[in-house]
């Protein structure tokens, strides 16, 4: 099974989350926020659907929260210009998005 296929079966849909791809539409590219370099010059973006297990998963902030809230507490990644982290506290009900 092709990996956005297998995301998309087994994660995504059992929690909902509608935001979140490996290849991304025309509708997704045109929220997608630009990537900067250190010196913050705007970068290409990182198509890598080959390493789609490692890090080729792009999703909103909502959609992130939605993963956070699950029994995962600290995640973070990052490609050429763009970085994230999200972290959550379930017991105290508390997410956070980076």
């Amino acid at each position: 099974m092709e990996s956005e296929a297998l995301l998309r079966e087994r994660i995504l849909n059992a929690l909902g989350i509608t935001s979140t791809s490996i290849r991304l539409t025309p509708a997704l590219s045109s929220r997608l926020v630009p990537g900067h370099d250190a010196n913050g010059a705007l970068v290409l973006n990182w198509d890598l659907p080959t390493w789609a297990g490692v890090g080729a998963i792009r999703s909103s902030v909502d959609g992130t929260l939605r993963f956070a809230a699950e029994p995962v507490r600290w995640r973070s990644g990052g490609t050429g210009g763009h970085m994230s982290m999200s972290a959550c506290s379930p017991a105290n009900k508390r997410a956070a998005v980076v």
